[in-house]
């Protein structure tokens, strides 16, 4: 069996085919085509039930297969069927194939280019800061995170599309490590980092414009750990509460009794409403229209060990997830543009395809600084009122 899958070798190869056109194989089709690695064709055990051309290639009946003898075929189904799979490629000839796997989801996103300054430390948590864009939050956010962080986490900051001195910096007088890729896409740089952490249990992914609170990230652990025991539900996803975000936000309008002004000046506050990104809510959330209170207040009313479960779309600014998760996923799927919010769909969407819930961990508080178009308002407002 062949087992050499970093992508500079699978590049190399006269003819790659896929094995299986489910949810496996169509996902190796997208990030095999987003790593210029040239597919021939798809075979599947049975053409009748299966489309007749997919993303341009032709799909093949296991005994119509035109591939050459001397093919490498990606065996793209689950495990028992995969066997099954390779000992009757080996009886037509076939003699180079590979069973897909967790190793080789690991191996082939580990060799996708990439520079990474190495400063693990071999903890069970890691968190990946998503950063390079909006230095001027920097100082106020890598304070709290130094000053919030557990001792049992250890931090990668993550760059996509840029190196950054500053970043690299930072990361150096912390200790922590620095990852980055030329190619801007947050997809391919979880990938990246998620393979390069293949020891950890626990995975935390923060964006740059996040505040950490006293307790946020043992808060989530604990409350995943206690759910996981007591629930009746699998997980996928732990959050916080977070009041800039669509899935929080009318938790803390009602702690505060603030829903019925907030509904007179935006409209309906529904759970995942749209109106959460208008241009003067982050200034509402924030503190300066009304009586909600700073998030480290916000983040000290919120402290019993409550759970409610996400009806609609996260925003995953924060999350805490294991990464078994993102290995049961295949990983991320990753194009050749610029794909923001393409792993918060892809997340979300799972989770409920796979019957698992995102939680939200109500005594574990953060805040997101903005959406796009509010972040000039929240700018200014960071200079004079002092909240960060």
């Amino acid at each position: 069996m062949y087992e050499d899958v970093e992508i500079k070798r699978l590049k190399k190869e006269k003819s790659v085919w896929i094995y299986g056109i489910g949810r496996l194989g169509k996902k190796l089709c997208s990030i095999f085509e987003a790593c210029d690695i040239a597919i021939e064709g798809i075979i599947v055990s049975d053409s009748k039930q299966n489309p007749l051309r997919y993303g341009g290639m032709k799909v093949y009946s296991l005994d119509a297969c035109a591939a050459p003898k001397d093919a490498l075929i990606i065996i793209a189904v689950n495990r028992r069927a995969a066997v099954e799979v390779a000992e009757h490629l080996s009886q037509r000839g076939y003699g180079r194939f590979v069973i897909w796997s967790e190793a080789c989801l690991s191996a082939f996103w580990k060799s996708y280019p990439h520079l990474f300054v190495d400063r693990r430390k071999g903890k069970d948590k890691v968190l990946f800061v998503l950063s390079g864009y909006k230095l001027y939050l920097w100082d106020s956010v890598f304070s709290r995170l130094k000053r919030f962080l557990p001792d049992d986490v250890e931090v990668c900051l993550c760059s996509s599309g840029i190196y950054d001195d500053t970043l690299a910096a930072i990361a150096a007088e912390n200790v922590w490590s620095y990852l980055s890729t030329s190619q801007n896409s947050v997809t391919l740089i979880q990938n990246i980092a998620y393979a390069i952490y293949e020891d950890c249990t626990w995975i935390y992914k923060m964006d740059e414009d996040i505040f950490l609170t006293n307790n946020t990230l043992s808060r989530l652990y604990e409350a995943y750990v206690r759910e996981e025991i007591n629930s009746s539900y699998r997980i996928g996803v732990m959050a916080p509460v977070i009041p800039l975000n669509q899935s929080c936000y009318r938790l803390v309008l009602e702690k505060y009794h603030c829903l019925q002004d907030f509904e007179e000046r935006y409209g309906r506050a529904l759970w995942g409403g749209l109106s959460i990104s208008a241009p003067d809510v982050a200034l509402y959330l924030w503190g300066k229209y009304g009586n909600i209170p700073g998030i480290d207040q916000i983040a000290s009313d919120f402290r019993e060990p409550v759970i409610s479960l996400c009806s609609t779309r996260y925003n995953i600014g924060l999350i805490l997830i294991k990464r078994t998760l993102w290995s049961n996923m295949s990983g991320f799927t990753t194009s050749a543009s610029p794909d923001m919010g393409l792993d918060e769909e892809e997340l979300d969407a799972y989770c409920v395809n796979s019957s698992r819930v995102i939680m939200i961990a109500h005594d574990a508080v953060a805040g997101h600084f903005a959406f796009g178009p509010q972040s000039y308002g929240m700018r200014e407002y960071m200079k004079v009122s002092g909240w960060a």
